[in-house]
């Protein structure tokens, strides 16, 4: 617990004002910083993320949006019709023209 410059209150050392009289605390204390920043999203797991969301784009770049030999209802033909539809939205709501 900390307190409040102004008024005296306690206060949970991640909150950054008073709920009582509004009163912002400085952002020195080592102990309010060390726990905000412990409650944000793990950092752990930024790196992997950004590893599987570029597997995945590159993934999504190698699918052939003109397959005609692909069977229906098969994977390959879930796949292109889902990047035909990717690429309509980009070029409805940038107005880039596409080719593949």
């Amino acid at each position: 617990m900390i307190k409040c410059p102004k008024c005296s209150r306690a206060a949970e050392p991640q909150e950054r004002y008073c709920s009582y009289c509004h009163t912002v605390f400085p952002s020195d204390t080592k102990a309010a910083a060390s726990l905000r920043l412990a409650s944000g999203a793990p950092r752990r797991w930024t790196i992997p993320s950004l590893i599987f969301i570029g597997v995945l784009g590159a993934a999504f770049v190698q699918i052939d949006a003109q397959d005609t030999g692909a069977a229906p209802g098969s994977i390959r033909a879930a796949a292109r019709d889902t990047k035909r539809a990717v690429l309509e939205w980009v070029a409805e709501y940038t107005g880039f023209a596409t080719t593949a």
